[in-house]
């Protein structure tokens, strides 16, 4: 199973693949008119925004972390777990 901002729940943290910048998944919005939005916050920012349910992801925390080490990471140390699983997909 591919990881993707729909499979994240709250709270959770992860770095979008295209991207490589990390972001925190803030809640999902129901009432809209196109479907659930997904509210995020990108690492180092304020503002919220939203992303598609389809975007492919590296889980920083939670069920769906692809390894042991990346699990405890917060989002101020996100370039870290970055640097983690990076280093990790080139081997």
């Amino acid at each position: 199973m591919i990881p993707r901002v729909r499979n994240m729940q709250p709270g959770e943290l992860f770095v979008l693949k295209r991207t490589h910048e990390a972001y925190a998944l803030l809640r999902r919005e129901h009432g809209t008119p196109g479907g659930t939005r997904y509210v995020v916050r990108k690492h180092g920012e304020q503002r919220e925004s939203s992303l598609h349910h389809s975007c492919h992801v590296w889980p920083i925390t939670g069920a769906h972390a692809p390894h042991p080490l990346i699990a405890h990471f917060t989002l101020w140390s996100a370039t870290e777990a970055v640097s983690l699983i990076m280093d990790e997909l080139a081997q």
